[in-house]
């Protein structure tokens, strides 16, 4: 829960500062990340507090089995935010590039640039989302109930970050410039040409 809820204000954050610091680009988003992390806070105390329920009749636990579903509706919501977010980020990105090549001399160049650092970002960024809408349906139709995918979870949202900077390193997607360290630089202006 914690690392959705960084992820979100990274990404809120990311989208504030590259849509030039305008509020009015990030309100929507925002409201939509408290409303998604609140039901993912509720779905999770709901299924926590069921579970120490000792009496199975109870209203509590009566609750935790509708905890699930409300857990799936937290899953869709906070994909749908992803995805949004993350095609602001790299829309804004390829803006940028587009609008690069009208002022510079090296136009092509950055706009290939920015085209790869988008394309990075999107391909990279909607695998968590992707895996978070294939979840659902193994909680929610009993024939698949049983299977646990949330660790599959847990280990796409570490491996996306991973693998923006490992696209980058290896030169797939983005300009990268080498040096004899085995560190990497990731161009991303033209003012070192």
């Amino acid at each position: 829960m914690m690392a959705n809820i960084l992820a979100d204000v990274v990404l809120v954050f990311r989208c504030y500062a590259l849509w030039d610091s305008r509020r009015s680009v990030i309100i929507v988003p925002t409201i939509a990340c408290v409303l998604s992390n609140g039901i993912g806070i509720v779905s999770m105390a709901i299924a926590i507090s069921s579970g120490l329920s000792l009496n199975p009749g109870s209203t509590l636990a009566k609750w935790g089995s509708q905890a699930v579903y409300l857990e799936d509706v937290y899953y869709v919501v906070n994909a749908l935010i992803n995805v949004v977010l993350t095609s602001m980020v790299a829309r804004k990105i390829w803006l940028s590039g587009a609008h690069c090549r009208h002022y510079s001399t090296a136009g092509q160049s950055l706009k290939k640039r920015y085209t790869s650092i988008s394309s990075i970002i999107l391909q990279s960024g909607l695998i968590y989302p992707l895996v978070l809408f294939i979840s659902v349906p193994f909680t929610l139709f009993p024939s698949l109930v049983g299977w646990d995918v949330y660790p599959l979870l847990i280990q796409v949202a570490g491996i996306c970050p991973t693998l923006m900077i490992v696209r980058v390193g290896l030169g797939l997607g983005g300009v990268v410039t080498g040096n004899t360290s085995g560190s990497f630089t990731l161009k991303v202006s033209g003012a070192d040409e």
